[in-house]
């Protein structure tokens, strides 16, 4: 009778090389991916016997013996291969029967396979089970069902989800395959499909199981859904695994790495344990679940010792006794865990990791493992931050601002994250909370514990041990925080302040600067920056040619302010300010160093100076239900605005909410810096130059000295303002704000009266006088002139063609008064650019102030002035 090739390969696939051997009392050893035993065809003092059990090819190197499975059995047994395929395919070993029910040793039924033998996997098998896993790993990511089910069992760390390797079937296998063909036919070999073509795990956690390679050698599922029917049926199986005699371990990183294991009766309690920080964990798998493969992995690695934790029924305590006489008779020292709940799973929704410690301890006192939980109660960073600090237990890292004792609260702002740093985008949570309220620390422990992944009770014990050391923890200095001046700079400070002529040492502070000139910018800049005390503060735009000192200019006044105070940014994105800290600019300066970086922020800007705060309505998925929902931003004021342009238009809003100042851009006021910047290489420069940081550090003193007061005036009705203009609306609080301004910097100069509120509120107010109202006037002509339609360059050009190039240019008809000209002979005429003439021209075409008298078509542009 012939046997087909097909038949034979049925035949090796069913008989294990690594089973068979060992039947016939081989013993192999792993060598790397090899097994190792000694030769039975010959005297073998030194094993040299090796075996490829992924291959299933054996080989000696003493007697160059070797071949398959079959070629095995023929020699060992000294039987022709065609006896010996007879023999077999008698046995009926080449078929497999379909599944059928069978009870797990813990009680729970499991889908199981009439022969005991199950097919050892090929190299073409191997990878696919492989890919079945990796195909399930995927899915445990996008399907939430499964998550939900294990963090409903106290399982929520993700990093145990990823190194149990845990996967999710779901059905959906079914819609990635072919609907016939080999690939089928090889998932059914496995196990994976049944022989109706379902899935065999569907609906079931998937967890799988390794050999001490590495590779995948087996499958292990628990269904997540409890059957629910009246009617008398057959139950489905809750614990599922691969047809055959179990082949793998699970976590076998454990004795590889410790000679101390935990071993647990199922693999949902190994999870408990590893997820609860109690990483030297392996399972077995039932009570009667100690396999050839966790004797072998104990051996090779050089296990001393292991922790039995077995469920506290019956069954569970005959079964680790029973495991631990097979330990102990390969010189194993074993203790057993007695648990005072049903499993560890169970154990672990009522207790912490400190209690099973305590359990690990009474079962052996003089046991040598230490919990990775215990340590992750351990404070492993702690480092001061500008607000507050920064302070991590294991993996959980607080971020702890906005400390507020009093009386007995301590109220914080705090983020709990995952991983260290914000920068690496883990899960986090933000909250403000009481820390001396126990309502107020259990709500935070719930909603970070949903939101980071982590167990209740670990956050909840992380906010004592916070709390403690917020009670001994003494707020260190910070960027926001300056340091005490010292008591020549202090004097110094109140000595300017107290000063009646204030404002002409102020100048001549700024000329030590090196700020010629613009007594006028000087005074109005140094106005706008301390008027951000005031609840309507004052934003000024500089605004000029090229080379004309913006910079310096702003330099110099940015210089004299609080840095604690002051917010300076080169460029603004369009939502920056709506992310600012909520109060991160009330009451401070925002510099902007041109009006152009201010890019698609200018609308931001411009709400927070009229509506002293920004709301930001932004729809985001919230992170616990899943449902889309509207998050408020909100940013307080109010704030004072510096700014510095070159734009010669500007645009109504920028006008309405800005003081516009223009630069003296003089020949006379050119010539001075000039002999200034000469000075400087002089002795008497150098000298100036010293004084500088002495100048710096009295104006910062005296700015923290100043009081944010409420500034009235009971006779600001006798002072009208010009009405005719609808600008007048916005004018008069500009030009009020600046009157407030020049009076909170006389503070220490004049008497501060309480005044009460109907409510009995009481407020330290400070009195305008005539005297600041007369020190406002010019300042006023110069701004109003500068709020002007013709920007002052504009201006000043006018100026210069009327006074300069009309006595330069030929004119068409001097006798008309109408002069003709050029934007080439108007920049040899004024010396200035000609991007300058370009620029500064147009407002004076636009407003008729010049004429075009031809041009376009190849022709010269020419202008003039009309008569």
């Amino acid at each position: 009778m012939q046997i087909s090739k097909q038949e034979i390969e049925a035949i090796k696939q069913s008989h294990d090389l690594v089973t068979v051997m060992e039947s016939k009392g081989i013993a192999l050893k792993r060598q790397g991916k090899q097994l190792m035993g000694r030769c039975p065809f010959h005297e073998d003092k030194k094993p040299s016997l090796s075996v490829d059990p992924i291959k299933g090819f054996w080989h000696c190197f003493g007697c160059g013996a070797g071949g398959d499975v079959l070629g095995f059995l023929s020699k060992i047994e000294g039987k022709s291969l065609p006896m010996l395929l007879q023999e077999l395919k008698g046995n009926g070993n080449g078929t497999h029967p379909a599944p059928s029910a069978a009870t797990t040793p813990n009680g729970s039924v499991r889908q199981t396979h009439d022969s005991d033998d199950r097919i050892p996997l090929s190299p073409r098998l191997f990878k696919l089970l492989s890919r079945v896993v990796e195909f399930y790993q995927g899915i445990f990511t996008k399907d939430p069902k499964s998550q939900k089910y294990l963090e409903g069992r106290g399982i929520c760390d993700v990093n145990s989800f990823r190194d149990f390797g845990v996967g999710f079937s779901n059905g959906s296998l079914l819609d990635a395959l072919p609907p016939e063909g080999e690939l089928l036919a090889d998932l059914k070999a496995l196990g994976i499909l049944t022989a109706a073509g379902r899935e065999f795990f569907d609906d079931c956690v998937v967890i799988p199981l390794f050999d001490l390679t590495g590779a995948v050698s087996g499958l292990y599922g628990r269904r997540i859904t409890e059957q629910a029917c009246r009617e008398p049926v057959e139950p489905k199986p809750q614990h599922l695994y691969l047809p055959g005699p179990r082949k793998g371990l699970v976590n076998w990183q454990a004795a590889k790495r410790s000679s101390t294991i935990l071993l647990t009766e199922a693999i949902i309690d190994a999870l408990t344990l590893y997820d609860q920080g109690f990483k030297n964990v392996i399972p077995c798998y039932g009570v009667q679940g100690l396999s050839s493969d966790h004797l072998v992995a104990f051996e090779q690695f050089g296990v001393k010792e292991v922790l039995i934790c077995f469920d506290a029924d019956e069954a569970g305590k005959a079964g680790a006794a029973s495991v631990a006489n097979r330990l102990a008779e390969k010189g194993i020292a074993c203790s057993v865990i007695i648990l005072p709940d049903k499993d560890v799973n169970d154990y672990f929704l009522r207790h912490t990791p400190e209690e099973f410690e305590a359990l690990v301890k009474a079962a052996h006192p003089l046991t040598p493992i230490r919990s990775d939980a215990i340590a992750s109660r351990a404070e492993t960073v702690f480092e001061p931050t500008d607000a507050g600090f920064r302070i991590g237990f294991a993996d959980r890292i607080y971020e702890v601002k906005g400390i507020h004792r009093q009386g007995v609260q301590m109220r914080i702002t705090l983020l709990c994250m995952r991983g260290g740093s914000p920068l690496d985008k883990g899960p986090l949570y933000l909250d403000a909370l009481d820390l001396y309220s126990a309502r107020g620390r259990d709500r935070y422990a719930q909603q970070a514990a949903l939101q980071i992944k982590a167990r209740e009770e670990l956050i909840r014990d992380d906010l004592l041990r916070l709390t403690q050391r917020l009670e001994k923890w003494e707020k260190t200095p910070s960027s926001e925080t300056p340091a005490e001046p010292s008591p020549v700079v202090k004097a110094a400070a109140e000595k300017f302040l107290s000063n009646p002529d204030i404002f002409s040492e102020l100048l001549s502070d700024l000329d030590t600067l090196g700020l010629v000139g613009e007594e006028t910018i000087k005074l109005l800049g140094y106005l706008v920056c301390t008027s951000r005390k005031l609840s309507d503060p004052i934003s000024l735009l500089i605004q000029s040619r090229s080379a004309a000192g913006k910079s310096a200019c702003m330099e110099a006044l940015i210089s004299l302010m609080p840095q604690e105070e002051v917010r300076r940014w080169t460029r603004l994105t369009d939502q920056a300010l709506f992310y600012q800290p909520e109060t991160a600019l009330m009451h401070k300066l925002v510099a902007i160093e041109e009006l152009s970086g201010m890019g698609g922020a200018a609308y931001s800007i411009r709400s927070l100076q009229s509506a002293k705060m920004l709301i930001l309505a932004a729809v985001m998925k919230d992170p616990i239900k899943g449902e889309m929902k509207v998050k408020e931003q909100k940013v307080k004021g109010p704030t004072s605005f510096l700014i510095s342009t070159t734009k010669p238009q500007l645009d109504e809003e920028m006008k309405s909410r800005f003081w516009i100042a223009s630069l003296d851009e003089s020949v006379q006021l050119t010539q001075r810096i000039l002999e200034r910047q000469r000075e400087a290489l002089t002795v008497e420069g150098y000298l100036k130059d010293k004084k500088k940081e002495a100048v710096i550090l009295k104006h910062q003193a005296a700015q923290r000295l100043l009081r944010p007061l409420l500034v009235l005036d009971s006779a600001a009705p006798t002072h009208p303002f010009v009405s005719q203009s609808l600008w007048a609306r916005r004018d008069q609080p500009k030009v009020l704000s600046l009157v407030r301004a020049i009076t909170l910097l006389h503070q220490y100069q004049r008497e501060i009266k309480p005044i009460t509120t109907d409510e009995g509120e009481v407020t330290d107010c400070l009195k305008i006088t005539e005297q600041d109202w007369k020190f406002a006037e010019p300042l006023v002509a110069h701004l109003m002139e500068s709020a002007s339609d013709i920007p002052a360059p504009s201006r000043t050009l006018y100026r210069e063609i009327q006074t300069v190039a009309r006595a330069r240019m030929t004119g068409l008809s001097q006798s008309s008064g109408e002069i003709g000209f050029s934007r080439r002979e108007l920049c040899e005429a004024t010396g200035w650019s000609l991007w300058q003439i370009n620029t500064y021209l147009r407002p004076l075409l636009d407003h008729e102030y010049l004429w075009v008298r031809q041009g376009r078509k190849g022709k010269e542009y020419r202008y003039e002035i009309p008569s």
